[in-house]
This record gives structure tokens, sequence and C-alpha cells, in this order.
């Protein structure tokens, strides 16, 4: 069991070209929720390492990591 929030690690793939822009039908988005900011900060590092070795594959290839706090939306009354 984690304490607080956790986190979500967020997962951009694009086979490209990459124009920059985060709204492209070619984009794949991964959401994985974390325990920990640390634990989302290490995996996502570990796949930008990854993605940095397999783009010499395949150049059009294109990854983006980020984390974010899971805050809960509140439901107001």
């Amino acid at each position: 069991m984690w304490f607080g929030n956790p986190w979500i690690l967020m997962i951009m793939v694009s086979v490209g070209p990459f124009s920059g822009q985060y709204e492209n039908e070619r984009d794949v988005w991964l959401r994985i929720q974390m325990h920990t900011e640390a634990e989302c900060r290490q995996a996502a590092n570990d796949i930008m390492t990854t993605a940095h070795i397999l783009q010499h594959l395949n150049p059009n290839l294109h990854v983006d990591t980020f984390c974010k706090e899971d805050i809960p939306m509140q439901q107001h009354d």
C-alpha cells in the first residue's frame, strides 16, 4: 500500500513524422498508474533509453514520456 496520490506515467509513441503536436492520428498514448513519483520517473527514464536505442532502427519513431500526479476529481454536492 502506498500513501498519497498515485502517479500516472504517460507514454506517447508516434511513427512519424512527428510534428511536435500531440494530436496526430498516428500517435498512440499509453497511460500507466504508478505507485510513487520516483517509480514513475525511473520508468519514464527506462522507456526513453530504450526508445533512443530503437530510434537508430526507425528514424521516424518518436517517443515521449511524462509523469503527473493522479489527483482524483472531487464531486461537488
